[in-house]
């Protein structure tokens, strides 16, 4: 058993899992920024989706939208 091996060994058990699966985590796991990007994005959805429960919707497509914003920003 190489060194390498051995730390990878010796890190799976302190966390209690297999040498694969903390492989795998270190290696596949999403960073601190991807971590509060999804936060954000939760919340935002959150908000819309009470917003919508309350009534608060609109009747306008989403093309209409981005031009009335656009045309707004123009000003």
């Amino acid at each position: 058993m190489n060194p390498e091996h051995k730390k990878l060994k010796a890190m799976s058990a302190l966390r209690g899992q297999s040498i694969k699966d903390y492989v795998l985590e270190r290696t596949l796991a999403t960073s601190e920024a991807e971590h509060a990007a999804l936060r954000e994005l939760e919340q935002l959805l959150e908000n819309r989706i009470r917003a919508a429960q309350a009534g608060a919707i609109t009747r306008r497509t989403a093309s209409e939208i981005f031009a009335h914003a656009a045309r707004k920003k123009r000003r």
